[in-house]
């Protein structure tokens, strides 16, 4: 009962948990240009959401999952730190990523709840590759890089779970513009006097599909899509900025610094649909 009512209240303020946000601004970095987020459409998001919504989608995982670290019906918090977003752009050996995919990973084929990999992106349909740039955060709130052959074992594993998930689209990502992400780091008040604590963390949650969603979470051109999914369940990243904090439980407690930020979603606008 739990778990329906929780749904049944998503769907409703599905209708009303996004409005339209028409920017598009190019940051200057010390070193490499960010491109805007309207030359690529998976990344350009004109979306943002309402603060209750979010709040609403990370009720609803609680409701149904389990914090793994905190043995709690609490969301985790992972964490991406200035410091190394910052080194992952700088591992980008072209001039010019247009943003960064992150993917949901299982550390462990058994493992239920995801960590999260970030990776830059040379185009809507190619990742960087390399043996050290993605970026991964973890749910026992660890950082560290690791090669793409990891980390293509590490999504493999959640792409088989979530494949599996009864009443799921599967999500295996969500693409971000770069300057989302620093517009996020830099809300934070601590941003200024201290960059290197800045940060963005995430916490999780699940939302219901509305009878528009069908473009933004399905891809056409995949003969096994299943086109019909209003009424089905999505994962979700609620990303909110604030300040390097090793204690994931302080971490859960702490007040978010900025609203949230609605993504482009894998697979959909991985390949294919809204590609380049």
């Amino acid at each position: 009962m739990k778990k329906s009512v929780s749904y049944y209240l998503i769907f409703l303020l599905l209708i009303i948990s996004c409005k339209k946000e028409n920017e598009s601004v190019t940051i200057i970095t010390e070193e490499k240009r960010i491109i805007e987020t309207s030359e690529y459409p998976c990344i350009d998001s004109d979306y943002i959401m309402y603060k209750e919504t979010a709040t609403m989608w990370e009720k609803s995982w609680a409701g149904v999952f389990t914090n793994p670290q905190e043995n709690a019906s609490i969301s985790p918090v992972l964490q991406f730190s200035n410091d190394s977003i910052n080194k992952l752009l700088d591992k980008f050996t072209g001039r010019e990523p247009i943003g960064v995919r992150i993917y949901y990973i299982l550390l462990e084929d058994k493992d239920i709840v995801p960590s999260l990999a970030m990776v830059n992106l040379e185009s809507c349909k190619k990742d960087q590759t390399c043996d050290d740039c993605v970026l991964i955060s973890t749910i026992y709130g660890e950082e560290e890089f690791i090669s793409s052959k990891e980390a293509d074992t590490l999504r493999g594993f959640w792409e088989d779970a979530s494949d599996t998930y009864p009443d799921h689209t599967p999500v295996y990502g969500y693409n971000y513009g770069y300057e989302k992400i620093k517009e996020l780091m830099n809300s934070s008040e601590n941003a200024v006097s201290n960059p290197s604590e800045a940060a963005i963390n995430i916490k999780y949650g699940l939302h219901t599909l509305g009878p528009l969603d069908t473009e933004l979470f399905t891809d056409p051109n995949s003969p096994s899509t299943d086109l019909n999914v209003t009424g089905s369940i999505v994962y979700a990243n609620i990303i909110y900025a604030n300040t390097i904090n090793t204690d994931n439980a302080q971490r859960n407690s702490a007040d978010p610094e900025f609203d949230f930020d609605f993504a482009m979603p894998c697979p959909a606008y991985c390949s294919g649909n809204g590609s380049e």
